[in-house]
């Protein structure tokens, strides 16, 4: 079981936002019950730092790209009609 490790009162701004003092996270997943209750859970986001490799193969493909060195066009149509039958 998860100990209460604080306990305050707030009151709501003007726009009815909340400060949660000394608040361990940025992001908060709040939950709102018919009952007036209300639940916050921590949310960690993905960390949008792109990889080295990533950005490795962005710089070759955009250098085949300028070379001219690209494939067949894409026949959209076509991907749509293969996701239908997979239906």
């Amino acid at each position: 079981m998860t100990a209460v490790v604080k306990e305050f009162d707030v009151k709501g701004d003007p726009r009815r936002r909340f400060t949660i003092p000394g608040a361990s996270f940025e992001h908060y997943r709040a939950m709102l019950f018919s009952d007036g209750h209300i639940e916050l859970y921590p949310r960690i986001l993905a960390d949008p730092t792109i990889s080295l490799a990533t950005l490795e193969r962005m710089d070759e493909v955009m250098e085949k790209l300028a070379q001219g060195r690209v494939g067949q066009p894409m026949d959209a149509a076509a991907m749509l009609k293969l996701v239908e039958d997979d239906e």
